[in-house]
């Protein structure tokens, strides 16, 4: 599993909690989607492919939350879900061995636990079993940290297997593939001294 996102969106801290979109435009304005991407070590003996799911995304109205100087927080994004602006969140799924209909409701919902540090908006000084000590300064972006996760992707209508297109089968093999994760995530921040 391979993770990649980037924002230029300066995070919004509650009195006790933190919401940073995940959402980037180039110079000309236009959108720059983050992607997870799934993929198997060795192709398979059918198709001689190995991307198992590729989802690329942003997220303007989901984004990560969580509660600051904790070690938990949640990232959502969803296609039919809108701003105020009435801009969605962007999502969209792909695979080698799945057809996901274009114009598909697609979503997905993450969570992190064993934030190292934790998730903070000021810098870091030190951490150990009671939390976080965190400095005066305060950035930009939360503070950098790696976190366990686990996280859950759905489309409707469901996507039809390229190896039996049939919706029951289809439905039985995206239930069986499950398509979690328990990796380690490492948030990407642009420069503060750009």
């Amino acid at each position: 599993m391979a993770f990649f996102i980037r924002t230029t969106a300066p995070v919004k801290v509650g009195p006790s909690s933190f919401d940073q979109e995940l959402y980037q435009a180039d110079s000309s304005g236009a959108p720059v989607y983050g992607s997870i991407v799934f993929t198997r070590d060795m192709p398979d003996h059918t198709l001689h492919k190995t991307n198992l799911l590729t989802v690329t995304f942003n997220a303007r109205v989901g984004g990560l939350r969580g509660v600051g100087r904790s070690q938990t927080a949640s990232l959502t994004a969803d296609n039919r879900t809108e701003d105020s602006a009435g801009i969605p969140d962007h999502i969209r799924f792909s695979s080698d061995f799945l057809i996901f209909p274009e114009g598909s409701a697609e979503n997905l919902a993450l969570s992190f636990t064993s934030a190292n540090p934790c998730f903070a908006i000021r810098q870091i000084t030190g951490s150990g079993p009671a939390g976080c000590t965190a400095s005066g300064q305060t950035l930009s972006f939360l503070h950098d940290f790696t976190a366990a996760g686990t996280g859950s992707f759905a489309s409707e209508p469901t996507p039809v297997s390229v190896f039996a297109p049939d919706p029951e089968t289809a439905t039985l093999l995206v239930s069986g593939m499950g398509l979690c994760f328990l990796g380690r995530f490492r948030q990407a921040r642009r420069s503060e001294h750009a």
